[in-house]
């Protein structure tokens, strides 16, 4: 049995709280305690959005801070734009990166 699906709703799996890195904000942890292998929380939805400057020039962009490379997630399209971006809009978003410090992999597409 996986931790994952050992989980009840009632458990505390990921939380936001300062984070060790300093300076950097928030971390994400986790309450249960973790093996090499096992999933970290259920994972997010990813909205492709294309063109976001020219769909809505002069507005502003409140969730700019949290969108990521589209070709970094792997997104394709078939479109005249260069510019895709990825939304993730869960807890996963507010996730502040250091690739030397990461302690967790991205698990394959289900």
């Amino acid at each position: 049995m996986t931790v994952s699906s050992a989980l009840s709703d009632s458990t505390c799996g990921k939380y936001l709280a300062p984070s060790t890195i300093p300076g950097a904000g928030v971390g994400i942890f986790t309450a249960v305690e973790k093996q090499i292998g096992d999933t970290v929380g259920r994972g997010d939805i990813c909205i492709p959005v294309i063109d976001m400057y020219w769909q809505a020039d002069g507005i502003m962009q409140p969730f700019s801070d949290y969108f990521w490379s589209g070709d970094t997630m792997g997104m394709s399209h078939k479109t005249d734009s260069y510019n895709i971006k990825a939304l993730y809009p869960g807890l996963d978003c507010a996730m502040n990166c250091h690739l030397v410090l990461l302690n967790v992999e991205k698990a394959d597409s289900v």
